[in-house]
């Protein structure tokens, strides 16, 4: 009597081996993992300090600390120069093109600032620092605001608050603050030596604020 076809290999092995099963789970696709977004990069350190540059006497560098790398190099020019009275150079080299510079008037208390965003030779802003006051030792500068179409007002007085004794310098410094008396950036002289002039720090999110 025909039994019919021998049965597969798969029905033989299963029916010899009742306990063996494919336990192989189902293929279940893995979710891909999203790229994070990309921090924005910032011009800035959130904290840095201000040193003597090597081969001048009035330049200066800034860098993260003494022993770390330049960062940016300002060079400055007497009266008599044709130079802005301090150029902010946007590399290590006070050849590089500059990212801000400042003209200081001898007979005001005015200084004219100007902002350029490198390559661009023209300036992005200018805007000027003014005493608050004829008896007063604080500056003001208006900048567009960064979130509306108004400007902005901001005050550098002096201050010996926590934010600046954050700072690890002298206990008096000064503070950046807005209209409002939010602090957004502080800076202190140091406690001694001759090759750090100071450190500044931003506050919070400030660096937005000012785009740095």
């Amino acid at each position: 009597m025909n039994s019919g076809p021998p049965p597969t290999y798969e029905a033989a092995t299963s029916l010899s081996n009742p306990g063996v099963r494919d336990t192989k789970p189902a293929y279940t696709p893995q979710p891909q993992a999203q790229s994070q977004p990309q921090h924005q990069r910032h011009l800035f350190p959130p904290a840095f300090g201000f040193y003597h540059a090597s081969g001048s006497h009035s330049d200066l560098r800034i860098s993260l600390s003494a022993e770390s790398a330049p960062l940016f190099y300002i060079s400055t020019h007497n009266s008599l120069s044709s130079q802005p009275s301090i150029i902010l150079n946007s590399a290590p080299n006070p050849a590089s093109p500059p990212l801000a510079h400042a003209d200081l008037h001898t007979f005001s208390s005015g200084t004219d600032i100007s902002i350029f965003s490198p390559p661009n030779p023209r300036p992005l802003l200018t805007t000027s620092f003014q005493k608050a006051g004829v008896f007063s030792t604080a500056h003001t500068f208006t900048i567009p605001s960064s979130t509306s179409t108004s400007s902005q007002t901001f005050e550098w007085k002096s201050s010996s608050g926590p934010e600046v004794r954050a700072l690890q310098g002298r206990s008096h410094g000064l503070k950046l603050v807005t209209a409002g008396g939010a602090v957004v950036a502080v800076w202190a002289p140091p406690q001694s030596g001759n090759n750090k002039k100071g450190k500044m720090a931003f506050i919070g999110g400030a660096r937005e604020q000012f785009g740095g």
